[in-house]
C-alpha cells in the first residue's frame, strides 16, 4: 500500500487506499478506490476506482487526487459541466 486514510470527496468524508500493482503481463499501476456516503442517500456507499500505469508516458499519480477533487455533487440524475455526478 501506497498511501491510505481520510478524504473529501463530493463533499463529504470517504476512505481511500492506494497501492502499486505488479502487472506480469504489461506495465505495473498504481490503483485507488475510494469509498464514501451517497450525498443523496446517507444509507448507500459509493465506491471510485481509478488507476494510472508506471510508464514513462502516463499521467502522474497526482491524477488519482485530481479525478477524486473533481467529484462534486448535482442533483440526482443530472449533470454540472464536465463534472461527474453521484
Amino acid at each position: 500500500m501506497t498511501a491510505s486514510g481520510d478524504v473529501t470527496i463530493a463533499g463529504g468524508p470517504g476512505y481511500r487506499v492506494r497501492w502499486r500493482i505488479e502487472n506480469k503481463s504489461g506495465p505495473d499501476a498504481h490503483v485507488e478506490t475510494v469509498v464514501f456516503r451517497s450525498p443523496h442517500d446517507q444509507r448507500q456507499l459509493l465506491t471510485l476506482f481509478s488507476s494510472v500505469d508506471v510508464a514513462d508516458d502516463a499521467p502522474p499519480t497526482t491524477d488519482l487526487d485530481r479525478l477524486r477533487d473533481g467529484i462534486v455533487v448535482t442533483a440526482p440524475g443530472r449533470e454540472s459541466g464536465d463534472h461527474k455526478s453521484v
